[in-house]
């Protein structure tokens, strides 16, 4: 499904919400499935963001691990787990509208 997204914390600390509405947002199209990831050393559920023009290319936004939908109403949806940056594990969250199924 090609989606738009807005992050809702950075490096662990949660956007004020006018500066969450102000970021442009990221779009994509959502995977979610299951992978093993050898460096936390099981399989975890994991979001992923693809460019829409070529799906083997990885949007700007870094995959969410432990990745649970926290709900989906409509044509919204909240994300919610852990990302890497930099070799540090984040809780992230992204608050998704759902553009075309």
């Amino acid at each position: 499904m090609y989606i738009q997204l807005k992050p809702v914390f950075h490096q662990g600390v949660e956007l004020p919400a006018k500066v969450r509405k102000d970021l442009p947002p990221v779009t994509g199209v959502l995977h979610l499935h299951e992978e093993r990831i050898a460096r936390i050393g099981r399989t975890v559920r994991v979001a992923r963001v693809k460019d829409p023009s070529d799906a083997t290319i990885q949007s700007k936004v870094s995959p969410l691990f432990d990745a649970v939908v926290e709900y989906c109403v409509d044509n919204r949806m909240r994300i919610r787990g852990v990302e890497e940056e930099n070799g540090t594990l984040y809780g992230q969250c992204w608050d998704v509208t759902v553009v075309k199924v």
